[in-house]
């Protein structure tokens, strides 16, 4: 059944480069992660997949991911936006996601996606009926 999620992650820092590996493992075969920065120095000892040639080369966190999901081929399709989750650009494709994992590292991320899953009840129906328990 998880095969089937359309998951959102809203962040690639270190809690969404953690999530990411895990949900591909798990078989999740799509996914949607909307992050918009770049590598830094100071990003080396939590971003799961980070080199420090990364840095230098100032690549966005999202292509990280993106080589994290090629090189373990394990069929995810995972579609990077380079975009802020309280950008109107990303609304379309929260919606579309049954599960939204938040990895942001501020309140005012948590707090959009809080107000977007409240008030998109069918998004939210939908991620309840996947977790009840018979």
């Amino acid at each position: 059944m998880i095969t089937k999620f359309r998951c959102g992650i809203a962040g690639g820092g270190a809690t969404g480069s953690a999530a990411l590996p895990l949900l591909m493992r798990l078989g999740v075969r799509e996914a949607v992660m909307f992050e918009k920065d770049r590598v830094e120095d100071t990003n080396l000892n939590r971003l799961h997949g980070a080199r420090y040639d990364d840095v230098s080369a100032k690549e966005p966190k999202a292509e990280i991911h993106a080589r994290t999901v090629a090189k373990a081929g394990l069929g995810m399709s995972l579609v990077n936006l380079d975009a802020w989750t309280g950008e109107s650009s990303t609304w379309d494709a929260l919606e579309a996601r049954d599960v939204i994992f938040y990895c942001t590292d501020d309140h005012a991320g948590r707090l959009l996606l809080n107000r977007f899953a409240r008030f998109l009840r069918d998004c939210c129906y939908r991620c309840l009926a996947c977790f009840s328990v018979p």
